[in-house]
């Protein structure tokens, strides 16, 4: 069922002269009146691109004005007739008087008098919502644009006099790419007198979306609840991402169906119920049930206006699908707390950000980093400094950090990532110098410096989640101290995968092992060992929340660590040499690379197996050693 126009008025018959100039005098008044002053814009200042859509009388172009990319709506015809030309003018005339972040910007407008067309300028925006139903979008995302765009529509009901959009459906909003959306399409929208009643001669609209007493004017007045109704017929659309009543093809059946027999679209058992109530009544088929966008004293209930319920439902959905996002990951109740406290609503943090929030946590005070570049690096700590550092020295207005990223970019220079094998240099450090707290903190770093996704200077959920899932929760003052009596350990080799550990211990003499976190099991750590007959195999050892570490699960034993349980199953597991090469090791001994490793899980291919085994000829980080 397509829009509706307004019908042509007829036209009139026996004007006096005087009367038909003085129209004329007035019209041109209201055209002076909108081409002038801020807004105006010389049609040379105007070029056309693509085409973007069109609406009920004009197309919608991307284009440019003043060397800014805009959207220029522009006449169906090429020329207009007084009706569309009106209608054009009572649409600037709107868009002067509405100044909203929720409502598209009008910047201006210009008039062709030799062709009698009209060019409105307004911002331009990536797409309308409709677009994006079709996609895959979380219900709260969703709440969120009708959340804005109620905003918008309060703002319009709430001005003096107040405008009636009267055609709201998805393609009436656009969004910006980035989650901000506006109502838009102000072509059939009405001021209606304040203090008047305002009766409604000739639908406006798309029928789908319209209310009953727009459909079959005389029914009630023309209020902003007619607005409401039709918000309502959109949002169902947008929640449920499906055309609203698809089932009909023709006018008649369907207003027999919904505007009088009081048919209306389904809602989903799992929606919540407050939402399911609030479209109960803002689509009922008497606008005084309908709640307004926003209370002005004017509803009942006060904490039931649209706006005030698309809040509440849109920050509950929020919670709980957040919860649902990081839950998987962060399986400590406490950890939990700790990341929703500190960082909701986020997945992933700075680590500039996270540290200093995480040491708080755990009541300790931050050692300094050794890792951290000074104010005056040298040359060689510049070359040698990942992206992360050198940015942020850059932005905290280091010249020498803002040339080398400069002279990185000139000359092609690839900056050192995750995956090759080292996460940032701990360059000629002794660890002889550094105390238990600085060496406690370098792990801590080794560990969750890059993300999941191989971010640098980036902590996710992931990867925190497992690392409280692997050392038990920091709340009992011995956190720190597990991971670095563990990573001293020269076999433990960190994030390991079981093809990576496989090359390691290839040529090996039997009973030497490493200890790995498992790359397959979530939580869990892998012994991977030369068995007698100098085969290689992968033992995982169970770690249950809050109890420790065992061997099989119908033996309830647990040990507190895992370096207690490897020492309590040498024997029994023949665990007779280690595996060295451990990344870590050397910040507890003298070794000879000075590099703080970090391996990232190759997937089980054999170019990736090719790969780790060329990466231990050279050494870690590619250096030979």
């Amino acid at each position: 069922m397509a829009d509706v126009k307004p019908a042509p008025k007829k036209k009139s018959s026996g004007k006096s002269g005087k009367s038909s100039k003085d129209k004329k005098k007035k019209r041109e008044e209201r055209v002076k009146k909108a081409f002038e002053g801020p807004t105006k814009i010389d049609l040379n200042e105007i070029q056309l691109g693509e085409k973007l859509g069109g609406g009920v009388f004009g197309y919608v172009y991307k284009g440019f004005c003043r060397g800014n990319e805009v959207a220029i709506k522009v006449p169906t015809k090429r020329k207009l007739n007084k009706q569309q030309f009106d209608a054009f003018l009572h649409e600037i005339d709107l868009m002067k008087r509405i100044h909203h972040p929720q409502t598209v910007m009008l910047m201006g407008a210009c008039f062709d008098e030799i062709d009698n067309k009209i060019y409105i300028v307004t911002e331009l925006l990536a797409g309308d919502i409709a677009q994006l139903l079709v996609e895959d979008h979380k219900l709260s995302e969703r709440l969120d644009w009708c959340y804005q765009a109620a905003q918008g529509m309060a703002w319009l009901h709430g001005m003096h006099p107040p405008i009636l959009h009267q055609d709201l459906k998805p393609s009436n909003l656009l969004h910006d790419g980035a989650g901000k959306v506006k109502v838009c399409d102000f072509g059939l929208s009405q001021v209606i007198p304040e203090g008047e009643e305002f009766v409604n001669e000739q639908p406006r609209g798309t029928p789908l979306y319209m209310a009953p007493e727009v459909l079959a004017p005389g029914t009630y007045p023309l209020t902003g609840k007619a607005d409401v109704y039709s918000f309502a017929i959109m949002m169902w659309e947008i929640l449920t991402g499906e055309e609203p009543f698809q089932e009909y093809s023709d006018l008649p059946t369907f207003q027999r169906d919904v505007h009088w027999e009081g048919k209306r679209l389904p809602l989903p058992d799992n929606w919540p119920e407050e939402l399911k109530r609030l479209f109960h009544v803002m689509w009922d088929a008497d606008p005084d049930v309908r709640p307004p966008f926003t209370s002005l004293g004017e509803c009942e209930d006060k904490e039931f206006d649209v706006l005030s319920v698309l809040k509440r439902v849109k920050e509950q959905q929020t919670d709980i699908e957040y919860n649902e996002a990081i839950g998987k990951n962060i399986r400590d109740p406490e950890g939990l707390g700790f990341w929703k406290e500190n960082f909701f609503p986020e997945e992933s943090v700075d680590w500039d950000d996270f540290i200093p929030r995480f040491y708080a946590w755990m009541k300790t005070p931050i050692p300094n980093d050794p890792t951290a570049l000074g104010d005056n690096p040298t040359a060689s700590e510049l070359a040698n400094a990942s992206l992360q550092q050198l940015q942020k020295l850059d932005k905290a207005g280091n010249v020498q950090a803002e040339e080398e990223l400069r002279r990185r970019s000139e000359q092609g220079v690839q900056t050192r990532k995750a995956d090759d094998s080292q996460m940032y240099s701990v360059g000629s450090i002794d660890q002889a110098e550094l105390d238990d707290s600085q060496k406690e903190y370098l792990c801590l770093k080794g560990l969750l410096y890059v993300s999941s996704k191989n971010e640098e200077g980036i902590v996710d959920t992931d990867k925190f989640g497992k690392l409280l899932a692997y050392f038990g929760s920091p709340g009992d003052g011995k956190f720190l101290r597990r991971i670095s009596e563990l990573l001293r350990e020269d076999y433990f080799h960190g994030y390991v995968s079981g093809k990576q550990a496989e090359v390691l211990l290839c040529n090996k003499p039997r009973g030497t092992f490493l200890v790995r976190f498992s790359a397959g099991r979530w939580g869990q750590v892998a012994i991977s060992c030369v068995d007698q007959k100098g085969v290689v195999k992968h033992l995982v050892v169970q770690n249950d929340a809050n109890k420790g570490f065992r061997l099989h699960r119908n033996k309830p034993q647990y040990w507190a660590t895992i370096k207690e349980f490897i020492e309590d199953h040498r024997v029994k597991l023949y665990l007779e040499s280690h595996c060295e090469g451990s990344p870590f090791a050397h910040l507890f001994k003298k070794v000879e690379t000075v590099l703080m490793g970090y391996q990232v899980d190759f997937d089980d291919d054999e170019d990736d197996l090719e790969a780790a085994k060329a990466n231990l000829k050279m050494g870690m980080g590619g250096h030979r050693g």
